[in-house]
């Protein structure tokens, strides 16, 4: 009796035991999924706060992305490459005061007299003078009024060539030859064969000369497009002659002077009729007065002998 309630008391406690552990299996069952839900709450509150914050910085970014778009094409207009030239043609009643107008103003703005072809008079004074003059581009309308104010503007001209993707073309060509060199310089310097050292420096010649020549075109076009040049051509002003005024007189002396015009009118006629046949008279008178004269004496000469 006393085994039996031993061993009922033991399954009493254990079952006991496992009510309490379901229990708190349980519990900690309800704890974890309130855990879960306000770390899915909290995420999802992130997640939000996380997708505003990108949105606004996308849209700061998108912000940033458009200015910096319109500052790059405003500062690609306002440094463009134009190689800019002119052509002036001026008249001056004194060619020598207009020639060192020209070359003052010229100089004033910054410029220089890259070439200087003239002719001179007799008396030594300056007949025609022919300019080519180099000033900075940002002068260049300025210098074209200036040297136009030294005399009568003929003729004027300008052009304008925008060489901006052909300067570019040399920079990064230069860019990649500089690279290129200095590859061919490193393997050079690790190359061990004589016959590839050979190779390399007529590689490393080749490519420094190419890169030279890419550099004297650099320089060209920079000079092109930094300073601009104009051609002057001065010439001596051309005197208008006098026009004859229309008038209308009347009277005696109108009358002799409308008089006296018509005797030269005719006297010049008269005179160039006589010029006129006065060859005639020469190549046939002298013949004929010499056989009409032969003929009076064979005349003369038979009525005596009858």
């Amino acid at each position: 009796m006393w085994g039996r309630l031993s061993r009922g008391g033991r399954y009493t406690s254990v079952r006991v035991a496992i009510g309490m552990c379901i229990a708190l299996v349980a519990l900690m069952g309800c704890a974890s999924d309130g855990d879960d839900e306000s770390g899915v709450a909290s995420t999802s509150a992130q997640s939000d706060d996380g997708g505003a914050a990108a949105e606004s910085a996308d849209n700061a970014a998108a912000g940033r992305t458009q200015d910096q778009q319109d500052h790059l094409s405003t500062v690609a207009l306002q440094d463009r490459a134009i190689e800019r030239n002119g052509r002036l043609r001026i008249s001056s009643k004194n060619v020598a005061d207009a020639r060192e107008d020209v070359i003052g103003k010229i100089k004033g703005l910054g410029g220089y007299i890259a070439d200087e072809r003239s002719t001179t008079r007799k008396d030594g004074g300056f007949d025609r003078v022919q300019l080519e003059l180099v000033v900075p581009t940002d002068r260049f309308d300025e210098a074209m009024t200036s040297a136009g104010g030294a005399g009568t503007v003929i003729s004027r001209e300008q052009t304008a060539k925008d060489v901006t993707e052909e300067l570019v073309d040399v920079d990064s060509r230069i860019d990649n030859a500089k690279s290129s060199l200095r590859r061919i310089r490193l393997l050079l310097g690790r190359a061990e064969k004589l016959g590839d050292v050979i190779r390399l420096e007529s590689v490393l010649g080749k490519r420094q000369a190419d890169l030279e020549s890419l550099q004297a075109q650099q320089k060209s076009l920079t000079q092109r497009t930094t300073t601009a040049t104009i051609d002057v051509s001065i010439r001596p002003m051309v005197k208008d002659e006098p026009v004859a005024e229309d008038t209308d007189e009347a009277g005696f002396l109108a009358g002799l002077g409308a008089g006296w015009s018509g005797l030269q009118t005719a006297w010049t006629a008269v005179a160039t009729v006589a010029g006129a046949i006065l060859p005639f008279l020469v190549a046939f008178g002298i013949p004929l007065a010499a056989i009409a004269l032969l003929v009076r004496r064979m005349l003369r000469r038979r009525m005596a002998t009858t």
